[in-house]
């Protein structure tokens, strides 16, 4: 694994934990490096590379060791599941399956995986594909989720258009976009990342 020179400096310092607490600033002049904003970036690649793990409300950053680094194990669940109300049960899995660390970057805690059917997010999600999904009971604006509606598991692009009314978007040009009430909408999860094969 190549890495950029500033960001072995990064790696070094987070492994004798002197990074955690710190301002981007503060990070700088550890390094040597006066613009806080390149700190933030190489930061943010050590993150995608699963070499550290920045917890974003407390400000600490942990260096992931060899052992935390290569994988994780995430309950996989099949759409049909998804719909049952003992979503995370552990008798409703389908399996358990080890992603690369690498692969999952900073979201690693709290995820599951689940299958997409059917291919109204495509070009982005295709049927088959794994996605990893946070698992959490709000949606971001924007942000493509695993959502109940209706009774139904739907992955799909989450808009707010009143206090009552929320949009579930397919990104497929020939799906319409559902016009539903926010309570008959529960929220499952966030879906952070896409995965062809596992």
């Amino acid at each position: 694994m190549k890495l950029h020179p500033l960001q072995i400096k990064l790696l070094s310092l987070a492994e004798e934990d002197m990074l955690s607490g710190l301002s981007l600033r503060e990070i700088g002049g550890l390094v040597g490096e006066s613009h806080p904003q390149k700190i933030k970036y190489h930061m943010e690649k050590l993150e995608e590379k699963g070499l550290i793990y920045i917890d974003q409300d407390s400000g600490q950053i942990e260096f992931l060791r060899q052992e935390q680094q290569d994988s994780i194990q995430i309950p996989v669940y099949g759409m049909a599941q998804c719909g049952q109300g003992n979503l995370f049960a552990d008798d409703t899995m389908d399996d358990i399956v080890s992603f690369p660390t690498k692969l999952l970057g900073r979201y690693q805690n709290n995820v599951f995986a689940t299958q997409a059917v059917g291919n109204s997010m495509y070009p982005k999600i295709n049927n088959g594909d794994f996605v990893i999904v946070e698992h959490q009971i709000t949606f971001e604006e924007n942000k493509v989720c695993l959502v109940l509606a209706d009774g139904d598991p739907r992955i799909k692009q989450v808009m707010t258009l009143d206090n009552r009314h929320i949009a579930l978007k397919s990104f497929n040009d020939e799906f319409e976009t559902q016009i539903l009430k926010s309570s008959d909408v529960q929220i499952l999860g966030i879906v952070r990342k896409v995965v062809s094969e596992i």
